[in-house]
């Protein structure tokens, strides 16, 4: 799932070079759209629904998650290869996931301790803000090494179905919410 040993080998331009700017918005239509592959993933991976909330203990198990990606990725023809890299590529960041889900529960916890506690424990405060700040920084790694991961295991074509197809749903979305 890491892909840290490769680099990027396209030269650097500057930001007023003419031809700079067709390039900065291809690659922000390809992480806009591995963005929204893996959150559409793991939401519908983790069973979310507005009636049961976040589902059951275990988040998402595998084969919750099998029936995401098959789900999600059929909208771009993708594969049945392909669904299984990304399947595999979901579960294993789920599996980084799964234990932050605790620690969280735990801090929140502590929040409130501190909060409720006869005097106000500033210092304490400020080290629990640290910490949920760095475990947010680690899911975020976690997360954008599985979006590079998946959007690599898709065609550019596919990408942009998809990107295409996340713009229409966000703006109905927005159209529900503005009216």
């Amino acid at each position: 799932m890491n892909n840290a040993n490769q680099t990027n080998t396209t030269p650097s331009t500057p930001a007023s070079h003419p031809t700079q700017a067709p390039r900065r918005g291809w690659r922000a239509a390809v992480w806009a759209t591995a963005g929204v592959l893996v959150l559409s993933t793991g939401l519908a991976a983790c069973g979310h629904n507005r009636h049961s909330g976040w589902g059951d203990k275990d988040m998402a198990g595998p084969e919750r998650v099998t029936k995401a990606v098959d789900k999600v990725f059929s909208r771009v023809d993708a594969t049945d290869e392909q669904k299984t890299r990304i399947t595999t590529i979901a579960n294993e960041a789920l599996a980084q996931l799964r234990p932050m889900r605790a620690e969280m529960k735990q801090a929140r916890m502590a929040a409130l301790d501190l909060l409720a506690a006869p005097t106000i424990d500033r210092d304490g405060i400020e080290t629990l803000r640290a910490a949920q700040m760095a475990q947010g920084d680690a899911a975020s790694r976690i997360v954008a090494t599985a979006l590079a991961d998946i959007a690599e295991v898709l065609t550019p074509e596919q990408r942009e179905q998809a990107r295409a197809k996340m713009a229409k749903r966000m703006a109905r979305h927005q159209d529900k919410h503005d009216s």
